[in-house]
């Protein structure tokens, strides 16, 4: 088990919302979404907790998880999960892109192809769909001050790597 005091983390309320909602926030914030983002929002299985809830997201590389080699998503959640993380549900990337406005800025603004870009967080979330052609989840990234909220795609076969960061939910 991993000791979550030992990780950075963020408390954040989460849930209560309509789709409609949250896209008037993010349109009022400022934040950028590519078209991956807006296909998993319209997607029916983006489900929204009707009431809202306090939540603790802990940030954690791959290689904090115990894998320092790097590792496909299904090996990634499944170390999480054994050491007591829970994935999130796909709403709290959207709260958690509204709520945290102070995120580091990337240093490297490129965007790679088959890779997870410098200084993004991939919020860990079950995977939507399993077509690799389809967005699986969200990653949130600070470019130039712009904040993004983007959804990203790869199959199981992709290696993240070791200093790549993901948010959890902290088990209490």
């Amino acid at each position: 088990m991993l000791n979550p005091a030992q990780f950075p983390a963020m408390s954040i309320t989460t849930g209560g919302h309509t789709k409609d909602n949250l896209r008037l926030a993010l349109d009022q914030a400022g934040i950028q979404c590519n078209a991956h983002a807006d296909a998993l929002l319209d997607d029916p299985r983006f489900t929204i907790s009707p009431e809202p809830h306090a939540a603790t997201v802990l940030f954690i590389t791959v290689a904090e998880l115990g894998l320092p080699k790097g590792a496909n998503l299904p090996v990634i959640f499944a170390q999480a999960e054994n050491s007591g993380l829970t994935l999130c549900p796909l709403e709290l990337a959207v709260d958690l892109r509204l709520q945290w406005r102070d995120q580091g800025q990337s240093t490297n603004h490129d965007l790679h192809r088959h890779e997870a870009p410098q200084g993004a967080v991939t919020v860990a979330s079950p995977v939507a769909d399993p077509d690799p052609g389809r967005p699986k989840g969200y990653y949130l990234r600070n470019v130039a001050g712009q904040l993004w909220l983007r959804g990203y795609i790869c199959d199981d076969e992709y290696i993240w790597q070791p200093a790549d960061q993901f948010a959890f939910l902290s088990r209490k």
